[in-house]
């Protein structure tokens, strides 16, 4: 990580101040939810029907899904601060994609969201970094995740830490499925 304290990165695009990273708790509930959404429909929502847009964001980024999810047991959530504003964060837990022949002891990278305005400064580089130690400290053997299909920049940036291709899905956003790829990389 270049000499930089753990936890922190520069944000080159944001006057170089210190991005810190920390454990989601239950206080951050409502700003990640809406972080949540925002990142989710400005990256995606051209794809969507409003009905199903609608839908999928009751659904998903809701006050008490976003509190269950802090909550869950063995779920890993780090979040990215500058300042006072969240810019990023991580989501990874058990397994959950519909894999045939998974590995036991593999675990799922859910959500990887960064701000536009933090892209390109090494922060999402550091919230992957993360999630492969928590992953490594759980002996889990394979890292798996979802990636739209037509994410190049996204499949890109998994590529770099060593993952592969090894199988699609339908992801539901309200009534409409969406062609996913999934992702897997083998830990030693």
């Amino acid at each position: 990580n270049s000499g930089q304290t753990p936890g922190r990165v520069r944000a080159r695009r944001e006057g170089r101040a210190d991005v810190i990273i920390r454990p989601a708790i239950m206080a951050d509930a409502p700003a990640l939810a809406a972080f949540g959404s925002k990142t989710f429909f400005d990256t995606f929502g051209h794809l969507y029907p409003e009905s199903d847009a609608n839908i999928y964001k009751e659904q998903r980024f809701n006050y008490e899904r976003t509190c269950a999810d802090i909550d869950e047991l063995g779920r890993y959530f780090q979040l990215a601060y500058l300042d006072d504003i969240l810019v990023g964060f991580i989501d990874c837990g058990a397994l959950a994609l519909p894999i045939q022949h998974a590995d036991p002891n593999g675990v799922e990278l859910y959500r990887l969201y960064v701000m536009d305005a933090v892209k390109g400064t090494g922060l999402a580089h550091e919230l992957m970094h993360k999630a492969l130690l928590w992953a490594h400290n759980r002996a889990a053997t394979h890292i798996y995740l979802g990636v739209y299909h037509d994410n190049a920049r996204a499949q890109a940036f998994y590529r770099k830490f060593g993952f592969e291709i090894i199988g699609a899905y339908k992801f539901r956003v309200g009534h409409t499925l969406d062609d996913e790829h999934i992702m897997s990389l083998k830990l030693n």
